[in-house]
């Protein structure tokens, strides 16, 4: 349910889209809003999302519900190519610095990520 509400709620603002990443801008708590990026790549041959925020929570090393949210809200509205009719999708956490259309869509295998489970 992370994240859920905010989705439901409409906190979620797509800012900029291509075939292959997403930036949203995500309400917060307490009137902040935070910058979500989405990038999708494909790992081992599955289709993954690759996510970073700016919140405090993302910081602390958690898949935080800002973007959860925003991958419901992508899967609900669009434009999210990789979601539609993928039943589940692999999430991974992308570092500092991080932005949806830093590449090609492929992994880097410099990039510091860390694995999360398949949502």
């Amino acid at each position: 349910e992370r994240g859920s509400a905010y989705a439901r709620q409409r906190r979620v603002k797509v800012a900029n889209h291509s075939s292959f990443g997403v930036r949203a801008h995500v309400a917060g708590s307490g009137g902040r809003t935070y910058v979500v990026d989405i990038q999708w790549v494909t790992v081992d041959g599955i289709d993954s999302a690759k996510a970073y925020c700016e919140c405090p929570r993302f910081g602390d090393g958690v898949l935080c519900k800002h973007v959860w949210a925003t991958l419901l809200h992508l899967d609900e509205h669009g434009p999210a190519p990789a979601l539609h009719g993928a039943g589940q999708i692999r999430v991974i956490r992308a570092g500092p610095g991080f932005r949806a259309d830093d590449d090609d869509g492929t992994m880097d295998p410099a990039d510091e990520i860390r694995r999360e489970p398949v949502v």
